[in-house]
């Protein structure tokens, strides 16, 4: 393995048609490995991709590199999942939702502010 333009490893500097099209065969296959779910499975496989092209440019990644990079993204696929299901358990609603209480409060805080400003002369 040689440096790529980035100054990282990874990535062989020749243009190899034949080790594309077998990087290409097994990456979706780890993939489906990993998350044992296709559609995940197709969006980490083309995430995986896009991260290589934009990283390495024309040079095709090395092996480990394309699977350490597939298995960090279904590492964080699989967190947020298990973020986004607690917090759905839990009830919590995103930042910036105000509750209800709050909500009876400032339609509380409306209705004097309305009534008093109809009782001014």
């Amino acid at each position: 393995m040689t440096d790529s333009p980035t100054g990282t490893t990874g990535a062989s500097p020749e243009h190899d048609p034949s080790e594309l099209l077998r990087s290409l065969r097994w990456t979706p296959e780890l993939a489906q490995r990993i998350v044992r779910d296709p559609s995940l499975a197709a969006d980490l496989h083309q995430e995986t991709w896009v991260r290589a092209f934009e990283r390495f440019g024309d040079a095709v990644p090395g092996r480990a590199w394309l699977a350490g990079t597939l298995r960090s993204l279904a590492y964080r696929a699989r967190r947020g999942r298990r973020r986004r299901r607690y917090h759905e358990a839990r009830g919590e609603k995103p930042e910036g939702v105000p509750g209800t209480d709050e909500l009876v409060q400032r339609s509380e805080a409306q209705r004097q502010v309305s009534a008093a400003v109809a009782e001014m002369p």
